[in-house]
């Protein structure tokens, strides 16, 4: 089937849909397919190099129309440090306004350098996507330098990724493929996170630590990764907009209600029927098992909102659920459980040698409400408990 006909049947499904978010799938899949269809032109082009090169300008072209007027698009350079360590090729690079940097053969189209710390995104971009040159997009990303000062710099951003990190391709022959591949990547460390792949011809995947926006109390592992396909494939090309326009719009302190929204639109966009409205598949825990915190501590599968703003989390001790024996289960489950378990905020631990500090929330004597919270440290090689006067020595360290 030719392009065009996936265009004329995209659009039909978004109009059956009748809503926004409908519309907005089809006209994200049509901007996909639109660039689809450029990139199988840009393959008349027999020379490789030529390939690359057009590639990237499809790219820059589209982020170029679709991103506010005053964030700049550079085709090609290499990101520096304020110590003189230099980044591969980097395919595309995305800066802030009033970024400073310099084109060494001052041309309109030339190579760019530019410093990390004025940098919003890096982009990898190949006309065809196979698990070996992915390898090599991992390790040009991999190679940009740290931003050491960004949490003192820009503190509402500490633990975000810096800069977004994105890999684009034209065509691959199977995401699950090229999945496994970045599963063994990331299993050998990484400065950055890729944010999103996106295959024009597929789809596109990201990884459970994904940070569009910050999901800092329920990060998944680096190594496992969601795909998604058919109409929903082109939602892939709107995080990455919405994802540079929200870093951007921190920076410059402007309003970010809208981008906000726009967030939620697309992840309501994402969801399937036969959910509930409040489900949100980056947040879900179901089927993604125990998630290491140092030892034989592990945070647990169940969670819950405590007055719809905290998400708190069970602890797992030898792949035991801790239990309050103070409060007898209301709703067991399973059947075996005795007590309620006992909620740990995940956005807050900290760990020195084999120690590790957890933050609990108590429910009080009514279970109406949790509004008591306290500091709990816990041997990690035994599992262990300690007491109270161990608390006050380890917050000293």
């Amino acid at each position: 089937t030719s392009v065009f006909e996936h265009m004329i049947a995209c659009d039909e499904r978004g109009k059956s849909e009748g809503n926004f978010e409908g519309r907005l799938k089809a006209n994200l899949d049509f901007a996909r397919l639109r660039l689809l269809e450029q990139m199988h032109g840009a393959r008349l082009l027999e020379n490789s190099s030529c390939l690359g090169e057009d590639a990237e300008k499809v790219f820059v072209d589209f982020l170029k129309a679709n991103l506010p007027g005053d964030i700049k698009v550079f085709r090609g350079g290499h990101i520096y440090d304020y110590e003189g360590n230099r980044s591969d090729q980097i395919d595309i690079i995305v800066t802030t306004p009033d970024a400073l940097g310099f084109c060494p053969s001052e041309t309109e189209s030339g190579k760019y350098n530019a410093l990390v710390d004025h940098v919003v995104a890096a982009i990898s971009v190949k006309s065809s996507l196979k698990p070996v040159t992915f390898e090599a997009c991992w390790k040009a990303i991999q190679s940009i330098p740290v931003y050491e000062t960004m949490a003192k710099d820009h503190p509402p951003l500490k633990g975000h990724a810096w800069p977004l990190c994105y890999i684009l391709t034209g065509e691959t022959t199977s995401l699950e493929d090229i999945s496994k591949q970045w599963a063994e990547c990331a299993a050998t460390g990484m400065r950055h996170t890729v944010q999103v792949l996106l295959s024009l011809n597929e789809g596109y995947a990201y990884p459970g630590n994904a940070c569009w926006p910050l999901r800092s109390f329920n990060q998944g592992d680096p190594g496992s990764h969601r795909v998604e396909r058919n109409l929903e494939a082109g939602l892939g090309l709107g995080w990455i907009l919405t994802g540079i326009t929200g870093r951007v719009s921190f920076l410059n302190k402007r309003v970010l209600a809208s981008v906000d929204r726009m967030g939620k639109l697309l992840g309501h966009s994402e969801l399937r029927s036969a959910v509930p409205p409040t489900f949100d598949r980056k947040h879900d825990t179901m089927f993604r098992g125990l998630q290491p915190i140092h030892g034989k501590l592990a945070w647990g599968n169940r969670c819950y909102w405590l007055h719809n703003r905290l998400l708190v989390h069970s602890i797992d001790v030898n792949g035991k659920m801790l239990e309050n024996p103070n409060f007898p289960a209301r709703k067991p489950f399973p059947p075996s459980q005795k007590y309620e378990a006992r909620w740990f905020n995940r956005n807050v631990h900290k760990i020195s040698g084999n120690l590790c500090l957890l933050e609990e929330w108590l429910p009080n004597a009514s279970l109406e409400k949790v509004n008591v919270r306290r500091d709990v440290v816990f041997d990690c090689n035994t599992g262990s408990e300690l007491e109270p006067q161990m608390v006050a020595a380890f917050n000293k360290l």
